[in-house]
């Protein structure tokens, strides 16, 4: 299984497209739709092709990943609803927070009421924590992908 159109249009929404190199809320230079990592830096520039080709590469590492976890630990069904709205989670908070959460648990014990509610106490970041409208928005976005799904 892998990502679909609805998943990356969701991301693009809210990740936004920069070609030039930020700060995001969190204090981390960011990129693209939301890359980061050592190569994202002050005074770095990419051209919309890169920025759709990274999103591209780090949704096809994500969807594996992501589809090896559920195949391994999971005896329900995942939609492909549901799949989107995790791969956005994991493409925000990271592919071992979602792995490690309680919306990920409560999605493997297939009680997809108490997944969905999950998505809403993601909503906090920085240093030090504070609750971001932004993120708010994704989440109720998320959750309401993930029970179109259930």
């Amino acid at each position: 299984m892998q990502a679909s159109d609805a998943a990356k249009e969701l991301i693009k929404e809210f990740e936004g497209c920069s070609l030039q190199a930020y700060l995001c809320p969190a204090k981390v230079w960011t990129i693209g739709y939301g890359a980061t990592g050592q190569h994202v830096r002050k005074g770095v520039i990419w051209s919309l092709e890169m920025a759709e080709k990274d999103l591209d590469a780090r949704l096809f590492v994500l969807s594996s990943r992501l589809w090896h976890h559920l195949i391994k630990h999971h005896s329900g069904k995942t939609s492909q609803p549901q799949f989107d709205a995790l791969i956005s989670f994991a493409y925000n908070f990271g592919i071992r927070a979602l792995l490690d959460s309680t919306l990920f648990h409560h999605h493997l014990e297939a009680d997809y009421s108490a997944a969905a509610k999950e998505f809403g106490k993601w909503i906090y970041a920085g240093t030090p924590k504070k609750k971001l409208p932004g993120l708010v928005r994704r989440r109720e976005a998320e959750a309401a992908l993930y029970w179109r799904g259930s």
